[in-house]
């Protein structure tokens, strides 16, 4: 069961890989005119669909292989969040989300890492956005001894994703960064915390008011979560 289980999962890895790449598949009906076609709306709708409901079944869960296997799923469901088709990519964040929930108990560290993993990616705006809208929902469940490496990493990425010119990104950030500074602020080193007034300070600049704002409000959040942090704390 749990071969046949992997071997459905990889097969839908690979579908959606192909269309998003352009390679066609072949039909299995064989009165077809067309011998070959990209997936449809509808199959990858029902892929999407499949996805958390294998990933989080005890047969594929078992399997030595897991970790890779789910960050395959997780990186599928953020890609298709970048779908043409607005009916996909609801479908995509809606299995992302079923995904979070059905591993949440057993494989809430590796959640975190595979949502770090896409925000570093730095890629498309909704998956990028999806991805850190995520994070800040959940890092307030980062293990205590998780927190000074994730925030180590993460800072790097919050400054490259500040200088993204989108108004839907700066607003998620904006967002994400206060829910992320709230939890992980008091492990920042008061260096990091001076790179990254660096970086968001030239945006208060900015033609754009959302991007003005976004700046505006990760300043506060790194002046308020550092004043209010006991010495003891910082840099841990």
């Amino acid at each position: 069961m749990s071969l046949a289980a992997a071997d459905k999962l990889l097969k839908i890895f690979d579908a959606l890989k192909n269309f998003r790449e352009g390679i066609p598949v072949p039909d299995p009906n064989p009165l077809a005119k067309k011998k070959e076609s990209l997936l449809s709306k509808k199959e990858r709708i029902l892929h999407l669909n499949n996805i958390p409901e294998l990933i989080c079944s005890s047969a594929i869960r078992s399997l030595s292989e897991f970790p890779k296997i789910l960050a395959i799923a997780v990186d599928s469901l953020f890609s298709s969040c970048d779908d043409q088709e607005s009916d996909v990519r609801l479908v995509a964040g809606e299995s992302l989300n079923k995904l979070i929930k059905g591993l949440m108990d057993t494989f809430l560290g590796r959640i975190h890492v595979e949502l770090y993993k896409e925000i570093k990616k730095n890629d498309s705006a909704r998956g990028l956005r999806a991805a850190l809208s995520r994070f800040g929902d959940l890092c307030h469940l980062i293990r205590p001894h998780k927190c000074r490496p994730f925030i180590a990493n993460l800072l790097p990425c919050i400054a490259r994703i500040s200088m993204r010119t989108e108004e839907t990104i700066q607003e998620t950030l904006a967002t994400a960064m206060q829910k992320i500074m709230y939890v992980l602020g008091s492990f920042t080193s008061d260096t990091e915390v001076k790179q990254l007034l660096k970086t968001f300070l030239p945006n208060l600049r900015s033609s754009s008011a959302t991007t003005r704002r976004t700046a505006a409000s990760g300043l506060l959040s790194f002046v308020d979560i550092r004043a209010n942090q006991p010495s003891s704390m910082n840099g841990c």
